[in-house]
């Protein structure tokens, strides 16, 4: 399941989806890193990813997505605000 989440700039993305689906690797979050974001989502770890809205195929989008802490939340990936900005939604 696709959410959004207009309180925060980042991405997330569920652990399970990450390690079961995708088989991507997961980077541990550096210490600056962590003092940039905010999230209202726990997380543990990032991932890059490439990535694509099914309504529009074509236009391909890349970014980082912090993975989440709960191996299977009630969400497969959540988008923040810039990403759905750049969706025009």
């Amino acid at each position: 399941m696709l959410s959004y989440d207009e309180a925060t700039n980042e991405n997330v993305v569920s652990r399970q989806l990450v390690i079961e689906i995708l088989n991507k690797p997961i980077h541990p979050i550096k210490k600056e890193m962590r003092s940039a974001f905010r999230t209202t989502k726990d997380v543990d770890g990032y991932t890059e990813l490439v990535w694509r809205m099914a309504q529009n195929s074509k236009r391909i989008h890349t970014g980082l997505f912090y993975v989440s802490s709960d191996y299977s939340p009630r969400y497969d990936m959540v988008l923040g605000r810039e990403a759905t900005k750049q969706l025009g939604t």
